[in-house]
This record gives structure tokens, C-alpha cells and sequence, in this order.
């Protein structure tokens, strides 16, 4: 017997995702997770208000450049697993994963080509200030 045709996942599917989980679409599927943590919360905005503004829009429909992962352990292997493959075919060339409790920042580059190096405090993303 023939395998059934699965249904990709639409913008309509995100927005049916109740307002208590965050969605979001890789490879077609439709991926909904609890809002996260303070911790995570906490990481994001540090890093929002080092980094530069992404786009307002709802949806990107250009590969970026550069992508972020915040990881928590509902959502790391998806992260891994499924998000990174799919950035690298879609021509993403570098990509953060940060896992705030473990204090970790992985930083990857898609191929051989270098890039700039950029001074980050991580204490920020902790919440933490030197002493």
C-alpha cells in the first residue's frame, strides 16, 4: 500500500496555533512549543539588543545570512536535528546555537569561508555583569 501524501504545513496552520505555544514551520511541518522560559526570554533579548534588528515582517522569504537558535530542552533536537540541515540546504552560511543553561555558545559556519570575528559579551545573555 501507498504511503499517504502528507499535507505541508501553511501560514493559516501557525495561525490556528493557540496564543500559549510558539510555531513555527521546518520543512513543512508544523512544530508548536511551549513559550519558553525565563532564562530563554532572558538570552533573546540580550542578544536582540546586541545584535542588529531583524526585519518587522511576519514572514522571511530570502535566506539569511546568519540564524540564532536558542536552545531549551523542548525544542534542542529539532533545533539540531531538523532546523540546521534545513538552513544549510536553504544556504544559511553560519549559525548560533546558545544554550543558556548550560552557558554555551556553538558558533558554525556552513563551508570554508571566514568571517569577521565579533567581540560578544556573554555575560549579557546569562543576565550576569562582571565583577
Amino acid at each position: 500500500m501507498a504511503s499517504p501524501v502528507r499535507k505541508r504545513a501553511t501560514y493559516e496552520d501557525l495561525l490556528g496555533v493557540p496564543d500559549d505555544r510558539i510555531a513555527e514551520i521546518v520543512d513543512g511541518d508544523l512544530h508548536a512549543s511551549p513559550r519558553p522560559a525565563s532564562p530563554h526570554a532572558g538570552c533573546a533579548f540580550a542578544l536582540s539588543t546586541e545584535l542588529p534588528r531583524v526585519p518587522p515582517d511576519v514572514a522571511v522569504e530570502a535566506a539569511p545570512d546568519w540564524v540564532c537558535e536558542i536552545l531549551s530542552p523542548s525544542t534542542e533536537r529539532l533545533d539540531r536535528a531538523r532546523k540546521l540541515p534545513a538552513y544549510a540546504r536553504h544556504g544559511v552560511s553560519h549559525a548560533w546555537l546558545v544554550n543558556p543553561a548550560a552557558r554555551t555558545l556553538e558558533v558554525m559556519r556552513r563551508d570554508g569561508e571566514r568571517f569577521e570575528a565579533m567581540e560578544l559579551d556573554l555575560l549579557l545573555l546569562w543576565d550576569e555583569q562582571r565583577a
